[in-house]
């Protein structure tokens, strides 16, 4: 009986911590709505994360704005809170607003801004920015097809855990093994 009391007690203190210092985490408060669901309330943590100078909220906002789910699809805002996230030095921020103008969500496709975001969200160590980087290089999209290139661009994405990567590289792999073979 005594320990399930003290079981309550450590919950309730818990609880109340956590109701009293939650209003400092809006981004971490934000990722949690999105995860259950919660969008609205999610963009709501994620504005005020912005506002507090949050360049993961910035982001999010971005990703939120560029892809219409909860507010109306704006470019132009997405563009700004990318820009934003990008200046605080947030590395996903580049292959977000890369995504935009490889996409043609901007006047015009821009696949030489793509390329450089993309680039350049790599060099920051963002994982997804190497991924679609070797996409470029792989199917010759802004810049000559390079399948050697590509398949560098997937190991460092598969080096910095994202799981894509990995496959393609394999895929890469494969398909030099299959074509060594028919060429005997």
């Amino acid at each position: 009986m005594k320990s399930i009391l003290s079981l309550l007690l450590v919950l309730i203190i818990v609880l109340i911590l956590y109701v009293f210092y939650s209003f400092r985490f809006p981004y971490l408060n934000g990722l949690i709505y999105q995860k259950i669901g919660l969008d609205h309330d999610a963009f709501a943590m994620f504005t005020q994360a912005c506002d507090t100078n949050n360049s993961l909220g910035c982001m999010q906002l971005g990703v939120i704005y560029a892809n219409g789910h909860v507010v109306e699809k704006d470019i132009n805002k997405a563009k700004k809170f990318l820009e934003i996230a990008i200046t605080s030095g947030t590395s996903t921020a580049f292959t977000h607003l890369g995504m935009i103008y490889e996409q043609n969500m901007v006047t015009s496709q821009d696949l030489n801004k793509a390329f450089q975001l993309y680039q350049t969200g790599c060099n920051e160590g963002d994982g997804q920015g190497c991924l679609k980087l070797g996409d470029l290089y792989r199917y010759g999209k802004g810049t000559e097809k390079n399948v050697s290139a590509a398949k560098s661009f997937y190991h460092d994405a598969c080096m910095l855990k994202v799981q894509e990567g990995c496959l393609n590289v394999t895929k890469l792999k494969n398909e030099d093994i299959y074509r060594s073979r028919i060429n005997f």
